[in-house]
């Protein structure tokens, strides 16, 4: 089952979608509305689109920010292209920002959250074999307070009021 496949199993069918790349090197982004699972978030599914690699990157947002489908994808190439891949508690640094009219230009790499969990079974996808990792916006000004609180206290930061999910939020300090 490809990986497109596994996602329409969890979360029906997306109601967007793109394409960027070619060949071993195309990359989809699956787009979910609000509502569409059962909860109030948008979620958007990064993968590789010729099944090379199961690693997929989710970002979950509470509004739509369409324009991150160029910037997930580029991040799935990244950590595909990486001699070390990619692990929890890493960041990306995308050095632009991740949509139109965000300030947010660094993903950070985690376990999907409870939030996440609710709209996809992880462990199912994990047991055909695509690790899933949830991507979190952040600013710049964040990574450097991340690295000196430790990134365990600082996603408990976020964690607070499910901020990490507002995509118009302010930076934490």
């Amino acid at each position: 089952m490809s990986i497109a496949d596994l996602y329409v199993k969890e979360l029906g069918h997306p109601c967007r979608q793109a394409s960027f790349g070619r060949g071993d090197e195309s990359f989809r982004v699956l787009k979910w509305d609000a509502f569409a699972h059962q909860t109030a978030i948008v979620i958007y599914a990064a993968f590789n689109g010729m099944g090379v690699s199961k690693v997929s990157l989710v970002l979950a947002v509470t509004r739509a920010v369409d324009s991150v489908a160029s910037e997930l994808a580029w991040a799935q190439r990244s950590i595909e292209a990486s001699d070390n891949g990619i692990r929890v508690g890493d960041t990306l640094d995308l050095k632009k920002p991740l949509w139109d009219g965000s300030n947010m230009n660094v993903f950070d790499i985690r376990a999907p959250s409870p939030v996440v969990l609710k709209c996809i079974n992880v462990e199912a996808m994990h047991n055909e074999g695509v690790h899933v990792l949830q991507v979190v916006p952040l600013f710049n000004s964040e990574t450097a307070l991340r690295n000196s609180l430790g990134v365990e206290q600082f996603q408990q930061r976020l964690a607070v009021n499910d901020l990490y999910l507002d995509p118009d939020r302010s930076p934490v300090s």
